[in-house]
């Protein structure tokens, strides 16, 4: 179904997932959070390039402009929310490298832990677009997908806010 604006929606699926990170933090055992707390990872737009498109020049050039653009960033594995106080596990599969001063297989397997953490259903819901929905959400405490479950186009209008706050 398209409206006038130009968003379309699939006939059925293209819903969004969302996860509140404050409420997985919440269920971390005492020692996880203490833990988790001492920890810093690094955040890196090198995750999402493929390596099909490393090889390619121009999608080579492309990341580069971009790396250099915005580099590698060290973030608090746990951090609190600037207005909420609330502390939350910034982490994510899309951007989350490494764990800071940990080997390769500890990082992978502590992030692999707070993924799948992450991925428990109790911390998610279900958006199911129609047509004029809107749906509003802080990027600083939750995260969000698209449900892969469609053929059909997909599209949408979003418009961002530029955070002000550094994670701590």
């Amino acid at each position: 179904m398209q409206d006038p604006k130009g968003t379309k929606n699939p006939e059925s699926g293209g819903n969004t997932m969302f996860l509140n990170a404050a409420l997985a933090y919440q269920e971390l055992s005492d020692y996880m959070k203490k833990f988790l707390s001492k920890l810093k990872a690094v955040h890196s737009i090198v995750k999402t390039i493929t390596h099909d498109e490393l090889l390619d020049g121009n999608s080579l050039k492309r990341f580069n402009i971009m790396n250099e653009k915005l580099p590698p960033i060290e973030h608090p594995i746990i951090r609190t929310h600037p207005e909420t106080g609330k502390k939350l596990i910034y982490v994510n599969e899309i951007f989350t490298s490494h764990i800071k001063g940990l080997n390769i297989n500890e990082s992978d397997a502590i992030l692999e832990f707070l993924y799948k953490h992450l991925h428990n259903p109790n911390f998610q819901c279900r958006f199911i677009w129609e047509k004029n929905s809107i749906a509003f959400w802080d990027n600083q405490i939750t995260q969000h997908f698209a449900v892969g479950d469609y053929s059909s186009l997909r599209v949408m209008h979003r418009l961002t806010v530029d955070g002000t706050h550094k994670p701590y």
